[in-house]
């Protein structure tokens, strides 16, 4: 049976009114949701629309609420198994006793490094040494002393290396947030179920209407559209950019060699998102969904190269981009490019004609 995909559940593949669809390409909380409980990708086409049933969505909050409930009860019995042990090993008449060997950890140069200075003097007693010293011997006696605490340092450095490597590494639990689906860490869940509450109090950018809960996404708005007080530059090509975020997506996109953004499909990666977005519609797919509204052809693409833009400039004879010495105008801004390097020819080509001249008076 043939299926119209824009039509059914994404999960189910039933159909139903839209009246009882959900529209995930939207919601980003959903489709996380659905990617870390079922590992299913719901948006294949960001061009095309994709539902979820509600019935689907009922059954995928089930397991959102089966999974915190899960997590928040594993921490409750780890707290309850550690005190269980805790307890029988406060009854030595349990267990039979045990001989504690010592075992010298000799994976540790720097550990043992210290160990070997601190067993050269283990006889070492600095007040006794300090006492069978006249009153005379001042400077010999600092000395003393100071050695004295330099080996204690040692000592309590010592301890403390042994004690870090004793201590169990901290687990961090995340949990998931109900109304967007989002995994949160346990600790921050309050501040970030405040970002969904409609009644929470906005700031208001004062150069346009945009309004933001948050006061350092206020600021860097303020920066990047109005004031550009702010500029960050890269050390490498020296290019400017007025949020931290936009210079570290350029950093790692020309000066690195990470690409993290792989093909579902055909396994090719690339270093932006965006690049992958048009490689996958460029590629693997046939949808062409721009029309051209003079003619019958259409495009996958409506703001690059060869796309439906500079096909309709064809039927309409616009030129928007003009050079700024003999005002000439073209459709296409590369093609100023180009224009502007017949300018330069003849500028060179004038400075030899006056060379020739200059010469042949000389």
């Amino acid at each position: 049976m043939d299926l119209d995909p824009s039509v059914v559940c994404r999960l189910c593949l039933q159909f139903f009114s839209s009246a009882s669809m959900v529209m995930l390409n939207r919601n980003e909380g959903l489709i996380q949701a659905i990617q870390h409980i079922t590992s299913v990708e719901a948006i294949l086409d960001p061009d095309n629309n994709v539902y979820m049933c509600k019935n689907c969505q009922t059954l995928l909050d089930q397991c959102i609420q089966f999974r915190t409930t899960c997590l928040c009860n594993d921490i409750i019995f780890r707290r309850m198994h550690i005190k269980k042990n805790r307890d029988i090993s406060k009854s030595p008449e349990t267990f039979p006793k045990v001989e504690v060997v010592k075992i010298e950890n000799e994976f540790d140069p720097m550990i043992n490094n210290i160990k070997n200075e601190l067993d050269e003097d283990n006889d070492f007693k600095p007040e006794a040494e300090v006492e069978a010293y006249s009153s005379e011997d001042v400077k010999l006696k600092d000395e003393v002393i100071a050695k004295s605490r330099r080996k204690r340092s040692r000592r309590s450095k010592l301890n403390q290396l042994t004690d870090n490597r004793s201590k169990p590494k901290a687990v961090s639990h995340k949990v998931q947030c109900q109304i967007c689906g989002k995994m949160i860490a346990n600790t921050n869940l309050g501040a970030h179920q405040q970002t969904h509450n409609p009644n929470r109090p906005k700031l208001v950018c004062p150069h346009c209407p945009m309004q933001y809960t948050d006061t350092k996404r206020l600021k860097l708005h303020i920066n990047n559209k109005h004031t550009h007080e702010v500029q960050y530059s890269c050390d490498r090509c020296g290019k400017t950019f007025a949020s931290p975020d936009s210079l570290r997506v350029h950093y790692v996109a020309l000066h690195t060699d990470i690409k993290k953004y792989e093909c579902t499909l055909c396994g090719e990666k690339f270093s932006r998102s965006t690049s992958r977005r048009h490689h996958y519609k460029m590629v693997h797919t046939t949808i062409r969904p721009y029309e051209c509204e003079y003619c019958e052809r259409t495009f996958k693409f409506n703001i690059c190269r060869c796309d439906l833009t500079l096909h309709t400039r064809t039927h309409t004879g616009e030129k928007p981009f003009e050079c700024d010495i003999c005002h000439k105008t073209f459709n296409k801004s590369y093609n100023v490019v180009i224009h502007k390097k017949s300018h330069q020819n003849e500028l060179e080509r004038a400075a030899e004609k006056a060379m020739k001249v200059v010469q042949n008076v000389c």
